[in-house]
């Protein structure tokens, strides 16, 4: 659990992106954490898998990247915007207070994706991809902390043997060739072909002597 508290808020303006296919049904956002805080602080690591789970949406098998219309841009700084960034301890599990209560504010901000249309004749490549800042933004601070304990957060996040053996049947023996076209490859068992029911032609049945002579 991680409480935050809004120091500054930006609301939603649809006005800024006038003309462009913002915020569709289903739509997936892209994820920006700047900052190597994110793949280093413990603490950090937890707030960033809470803040993918939070806006991640359904879970999906497959994703169209022209559904990816949105990206949300997360970044830190500290509280007077000058000193180093101080994560809070993780050490606060159920009542216990932090060690280190840190000095640091998420900063959030929401984009609308603009991206050449196919009428248009403009290459779909990231250089002709323009970025509409839409809101809302906030600007958070980290107040109360309570993680898990590292054997209550590996039983959490433990999946299950099922769940596991299916991920991995979709996954073996997938390979991608130089155009990067996914290729599989399927083992199936021997096969009884002599039990196959297959039509027969008169013309290809052997017929016996008696038929002969008679068609004769």
């Amino acid at each position: 659990m991680i409480e935050v508290g809004i120091l500054a808020m930006d609301p939603l303006d649809m006005s800024r992106c006038n003309g462009v296919d913002a915020g569709s049904m289903g739509g997936k956002p892209f994820f920006v954490f700047e900052g190597v805080e994110f793949t280093s602080d413990p603490a950090m690591v937890r707030l960033k898998n809470l803040l993918t789970d939070f806006f991640h949406g359904s879970n999906e098998t497959e994703i169209n990247l022209d559904g990816c219309d949105r990206v949300l841009h997360f970044s830190l700084r500290s509280s007077n915007g000058t000193d180093t960034v101080v994560s809070p301890s993780t050490d606060t599990y159920t009542n216990k207070p932090p060690a280190e209560k840190g000095n640091t504010i998420l900063c959030m901000r929401h984009y609308v994706v603009e991206k050449p249309s196919a009428a248009s004749g403009v290459s779909k490549n990231i250089k002709n991809i323009s970025l509409h800042e839409i809101g809302p933004n906030f600007d958070l601070e980290l107040r109360r902390v309570s993680f898990a304990t590292p054997q209550e957060f590996k039983v959490a996040s433990r999946v299950p043997k099922e769940t596991l053996a299916s991920m991995r049947s979709t996954a073996e023996n997938v390979t991608t060739d130089g155009t990067h076209s996914l290729r599989g490859q399927l083992h199936v068992g021997t096969q009884n072909v002599d039990q196959l029911n297959l039509r027969r032609f008169k013309a290809h049945r052997k017929r016996t002597s008696a038929e002969v002579n008679e068609g004769r």
